[in-house]
């Protein structure tokens, strides 16, 4: 298996609505060399990625859903577990679906501290 480590990687939050317009947004980033970059890169990002969650989700009856795209192939390959990233933590990195390489975990979801130290309160992440 080859690793992917390309710094670059990619969010897309999807948003359905019943009576206005649809869409998707994505979110991407390059990061530098190292565990402090991409937790720099987090800290910036993770409060971001919710702020737009929870303007979509003012949209009358909208469905919001979450993907990672891989940093290799940039397909959406995983779900977006950024605000409930214990899941994904239990398993150290994923497989993407597409092109077979393995994503390191922090690509992925953010680091432990970032993420408890950022209010999460109301968001939920579709399965």
């Amino acid at each position: 298996r080859r690793e992917a480590n390309n710094r670059s990687f990619s969010f897309l939050l999807t948003c359905e609505s019943a009576r206005e317009t649809s869409g998707t947004l994505t979110l991407s980033v390059r990061t530098g060399k190292g565990r402090e970059a991409l937790q720099a890169t987090w800290e910036v990002l993770l409060p971001l990625l919710m702020e737009v969650e929870r303007l979509f989700k003012q949209l009358t009856g909208a469905r919001v859903d979450r993907y990672s795209a891989c940093p290799r192939c940039r397909q959406p390959s995983f779900l977006g577990q950024w605000t409930h990233p214990e899941g994904a933590r239990t398993s150290g990195g994923s497989v993407c679906s597409h092109c077979k390489d393995r994503v390191e975990l922090g690509y992925l979801v953010p680091p432990r501290d970032v993420s408890t130290g950022t209010n999460l309160e109301g968001l939920t992440t579709v399965v």
